[in-house]
Order: structure tokens, then sequence, then C-alpha cells
């Protein structure tokens, strides 16, 4: 089932493939916060940072301008799933956006910052002994 604002707009048990919904207008830098509830499991996954999702982990890819002036938002629906994205996905139609990191530059990033540390670490250890 897919929210925003907490308001049902997708409900995958009834909602016909290929539905459309207005969604409105909104303000441009507003940012949508769409969640998706896993039925089997009970699981709430969110678009946005990982510390809105359990174990602090990316749930949802966002990819402007999938097709001219679309925008594509893919889930992943497991805890501990592939993060192939690949579960729930959906798209908006005349839409301006920015680009958005994909999950795996932030995990680089993350690992850049670690070896950094590690290193000169290794280093202060070298020099006291």
């Amino acid at each position: 089932m897919l929210r925003i604002d907490g308001v049902v707009i997708f409900n995958n048990q009834a909602t016909p493939v290929g539905a459309t919904v207005d969604l409105g207008s909104f303000e441009i830098g507003s940012e949508l916060i769409f969640q998706l509830r896993v039925n089997n499991t009970g699981d709430v996954f969110s678009t946005g940072p990982g510390e809105r999702n359990p174990l602090s982990l990316t749930h949802a890819r966002v990819e402007t301008e999938w097709q001219p002036g679309t925008t594509l938002v893919s889930f992943e629906d497991r805890l501990h799933g592939a993060f192939e994205y690949n579960d729930l996905s959906f798209s908006f139609t005349n839409t301006i956006g920015a680009p958005v990191p994909e999950p795996e530059q932030g995990a680089l990033v993350l690992a850049g910052i670690a070896a950094l540390y590690l290193v000169r670490r290794a280093k202060g250890q070298a020099g006291q002994a």
C-alpha cells in the first residue's frame, strides 16, 4: 500500500495496474514523503534518508528525468532485501527535479571516510611504537 501524508493513494490489493492519481501542485523544493506499507509483514518504508526506516537503510530510489519531465520512484520492500529497488515503482509527470544521489554513493563516501580514519589511526599507532 502506498501512502503520502498518511493517506492511501494506491492499494496493491484493489488498485488496477496503470491507475493514476492527481496529487495536485506543490511549491518547488517541497519534499514529498511517500511510505510503502508491506501488507504481509506490516513493515513501513519511507522515501528520503535511511534514518526514516528500520535499520536506517534507504528503501527508495528517486530517478529524476527518468523520461522527459518524469520522475520515477522505486522501493525495496524487504527489511534485508537485495536493494534492487524493483518491488514497487511509480512515476510522476510534469516534474522538475534536482539530481538525487544514489544510495550507493552515500555508502561509497562513508567507506572512503572510514578508510581515511583507519589509515590515520594506523599511522598514529606506528608513531607511538
